[in-house]
């Protein structure tokens, strides 16, 4: 009886092998009927159950064998696999470790159980299993594979390279060994060196497409877009409808600039096999269009696809993060964390969403977590030095970023703690020292950009070092990418007819200079003019989709390259460009510098000389920029408006005017200044120090991110201490959002900073009702107090010389009823003014525009 169970047993697995699945079944039941009690046959018709999904049955028939033969570990290893199938982890656990204590050398065992834990992501359970397996069998290429992709996952690709390597060379002909190396490869970004062992993989399963996609992906990864096109277009003709390839393609197309076709080819994709990867590929191409909300709204419904599609939130964590939406991108990351917690750049962007948010503690715990998963991660050790000084440990962080600097790491390392140096030196109001070390970035334009800025708060810095700066910024940037020939347009050159003008800005969002432009556009003849919008940012708020309204035709442009914007602007056939950023961030000022329009002017957003050669003019006033005064200063030709150079709109959370002045409750004056801190030079220091000397009784209020950290906040206040001012006569307010209007009812009068006067801030502070003293200077950074104060009928209030200064403040201090007068009329006399009256201001801007056309048509008259 026995011996026939064992030859029926022996059939059967014949067939199994064969899988001629019926026959064997019958052969196993044979045996039973001849010997109930053969463990092999339940274990084997559980085996076959297994492969057929039926589960639970198969669960009961290899019980049957481990009640038989409790001592046979394989039986339980394969009871452990059926539980494993079935979701029950810890039932498959407990099978494999009963298995193990049955039979301690179970290679089958071993390597079972540290593949769940792999599975499972407890990676440092698992490695001493499959280490133990593989010592078990060294040339077992399963073993070999197993350690890989545990090494893999825990970010020792070099070895899990070397693993899968030994387990080809043990079994060439595996796809799946094959498939496991050449993703590493690519992983590790040896795109090319996976080339091979992909094509092996193509030639061994010629009619399964996923080895095709394989490979074209790493081609796609290496930049071999044409070939990675040729040979996927040729499997489509194979396998038409095939999601996976109709996906490649897409992100090839995408990873090609040709969207609008990438686009088409992926709701083919969709619409073979709808899942959240070609949902996310849609985003991408949303994103890089400027459509971030259409791209979240995508990134959202690959989620409700599938809840843990990591991609789907790690891009959309990314959208909400450009969106500076930072308490939304935060949720997104704690998910991707949550899924991969040894995901260093997911776990980097968190660290930096933690700082903006102002959680600095724990934006330095994440990246020091970091630094233990990969200590080499672009960006980590510039981002790093500077959380330590947000954090309070200035002096680490500038010693941190020393020490990167002197360590010749990589241009992008090092122009990145160039940068995060220079903001500390700033912070600390070393602005010489930030110079210096900016100067060391300014192989890349926007550090460029960020030195010449800078320099503007400097008040030992002359305006022609300036000019002089923003001149080298021309002959270094501008001059490479500048046509070499005057450039012949196509626009007609009618002085009278109807004028596209352009406005290329980053700030039309919740930003002063957005608060500008709103008037200006709502107010501009439609019949004259129309507004064309090239947004250069991701933000988009309730001041964006105002301001999209009162467009004629808007363009997100914030992931377009500089030639891309330059051809769009060509496209549209823009007459007049006016770039509203200068030397600001999000700045397209190489897109002027290749001339995309006949005219092109600067006005708003930077108060000094672009140095960009190609642009034409330089919007300004008459207050600021007397005839004569700052000519010599500008590479473009100054064109003067008669009053103000823009007008002014309140944002509507503007409180009203305190009745009483603060002084009349608090016993003494408050002096006030809520510029940015950089503003605040040594001179600017020295000054306010004398004034506040000279009121005895009086106190000093400023305003800035930093001061949330007491030890910065002290820091900042020892500087006053040589010129005799305490600590306790300062009142360092953190800067809020919500504070943006309502600290003005809290200060009596205001102090401007000079060389770099308040400009938004200037407007603020008269609408607020309170008067302040201005520094007049020699060029227009340094004299739009003069502009400002000039057309509220505050004249008085201007200074020519330091001394006047301290002697102007000294005296407001003690006129009460002056700073009471001010507080009840200021505000009604700012209404009437040329700085409130928009529809005055939009018919000077409007003549600016017409004149600065016509002279362009009668130059084209002149040449032809």
């Amino acid at each position: 009886m026995q011996n026939n169970a064992d030859r029926l047993v022996g059939e059967g697995l014949d067939h199994h092998k064969a899988g001629r699945f019926d026959d064997a079944e019958r052969c196993y039941h044979a045996a039973l009927e001849q010997d109930p009690a053969c463990a092999d046959a339940w274990h084997l018709l559980a085996l076959l159950a297994r492969e057929i999904s039926m589960l639970d049955v198969a669960l009961d028939l290899v019980g049957q064998a481990v009640s038989l033969s409790p001592d046979v570990a394989l039986f339980r290893v394969t009871q452990g696999d059926i539980l494993r199938d079935s979701q029950d982890m810890e039932g498959a656990e407990a099978a494999y470790k009963a298995a193990l204590e049955v039979m301690p050398g179970s290679f089958e065992a071993m390597s079972a159980l540290g593949s769940l834990y792999r599975a499972l992501q407890r990676t440092d359970d698992a490695k001493p299993y499959l280490i133990g397996a593989l010592a078990l069998r060294p040339q077992s290429p399963e073993a070999l594979s197993n350690l890989g992709a545990l090494l893999e996952m825990q970010g020792y690709v070099p070895e899990a390279i070397e693993c899968y390597r030994r387990a080809v060379m043990l079994s060439p002909n595996d796809p799946g060994l094959l498939s496991n190396l050449a993703a590493a490869l690519v992983q590790s970004g040896d795109y090319l060196a996976a080339e091979p062992y992909l094509l092996r993989c193509i030639g061994l399963k010629p009619t399964d497409p996923f080895p095709v996609v394989q490979y074209c992906r790493a081609l796609r990864h290496a930049k071999e877009f044409q070939r990675s096109l040729s040979r996927l277009d040729h499997a489509l003709m194979q396998f038409p409808s095939n999601s996976d390839l109709l996906l490649e393609k897409g992100m090839l197309l995408i990873s090609m600039e040709d969207t609008d076709q990438a686009e088409i080819v992926l709701v083919d994709a969709g619409r073979a096999h709808p899942r959240p990867e070609v949902s996310v590929a849609l985003a991408s191409i949303a994103q890089i269009r400027g459509d971030v909300e259409r791209a979240a709204r995508l990134c959202r419904q690959a989620i409700g696809m599938r809840e843990d599609y990591g991609p789907a939130w790690s891009l959309l964590s990314r959208i909400f993060f450009m969106q500076q939406r930072f308490g939304d991108a935060e949720g997104c990351l704690r998910k991707v964390i949550e899924m991969e917690p040894r995901d260093a750049e997911s776990l980097k962007l968190h660290a930096t969403v933690l700082g903006m948010l102002g959680r600095h503690g724990e934006s330095l715990a994440e990246y020091e977590s970091v630094m233990k998963i990969k200590p080499d991660l672009s960006g980590l050790s510039y981002e790093y030095g500077l959380c330590l000084h947000r954090v309070g440990r200035s002096k680490d962080g500038v010693d941190y970023l020393s020490a990167v600097l002197a360590s010749e790491p990589p241009e992008s390392e090092f122009l990145g703690a160039a940068t995060n140096l220079a903001i500390i030196y700033k912070d600390l109001g070393e602005m010489r020292k930030s110079l210096d070390i900016q100067r060391l970035a300014v192989a890349e334009p926007r550090y460029h950009s960020n030195l010449i800025f800078s320099m503007m708060y400097a008040s030992d810095v002359q305006p022609e070092e300036i000019l002089a700066e923003a001149q080298v910024y021309n002959e270094t940037h501008c001059r490479k990418v500048m046509p070499t020939l005057p450039v012949s347009f196509a626009n007609l050159p009618e002085p009278q007819r109807k004028l596209r003008i352009g406005f290329v800005s980053g700030d039309l969002r919740n930003h002063a200079v957005a608060y500008f432009v709103d008037p200006v556009w709502q107010e501009l003849d439609r019949e004259q003019f129309e507004i064309h919008a090239y947004y250069t940012h991701f933000v988009t708020d309730h001041v964006t989709r105002r301001l999209k309204g009162l467009a004629t035709r808007w363009h997100n442009v914030g992931a377009f390259s500089e030639e891309k914007l330059h051809a769009q602007i060509l496209a549209d056939g823009i007459d007049i460009l006016v770039d509203l950023s200068g030397h600001t961030a999000a700045n397209r000022l190489l897109v002027f510098a290749r001339r995309a329009a006949p005219v092109q002017f600067g006005w708003l957003g930077h108060p000094a000389t672009t140095g960009v050669s190609q642009m034409d003019y330089l919007l300004t006033n008459r207050y600021s920029e007397p005839e004569g005064m700052t000519e010599h200063l500008s590479t473009e030709t100054l064109w003067r408006m008669p009053e103000s150079y823009c007008v002014y709109r309140p944002g509507l959370n503007s409180p009203a005017v305190a009745e009483q002045a603060p002084c009349e409750t608090r016993g003494y004056v408050t002096f006030g200044c809520f510029n940015n801190l950089a503003k605040v030079t040594e001179d600017v220091i020295r000054v306010w120090s004398r004034i506040l000397v000279a009121v005895p009784d009086s106190r000093l209020m400023l305003e800035w991110t930093t001061f949330s950290d007491p030890a910065i906040a002290d820091q900042f206040a020892a500087r006053f201490a040589p010129y005799g001012v305490s600590r306790e006569r300062l009142e360092l307010v953190p800067r809020r959002k919500e504070n943006q209007y309502r600290l003005y009812n809290e200060i009596d009068c205001a102090l401007d900073p000079f060389p770099c006067n308040g400009g938004t801030t200037g407007f603020d502070t008269v609408w607020m009702g309170v008067p302040y003293v201005t520094l007049a200077g020699r060029h227009l950074m340094s004299r739009m107090g003069v502009m400002i104060l000039s057309n509220v009928g505050l004249s008085h209030l201007i200074a020519q010389t330091e001394d006047e200064y301290v002697a102007l403040a000294a005296r407001l201090a003690t006129d009460r009823d002056y700073l009471m007068a001010q507080r009840a009329n200021l505000r009604e006399r700012m209404q009437g003014s040329p700085l409130m009256d928009a529809a005055r201001f939009t018919r000077h801007f409007e003549a600016a525009l017409r004149g600065m056309w016509q002279r362009w048509c009668a130059q084209q008259e002149g040449q032809a």
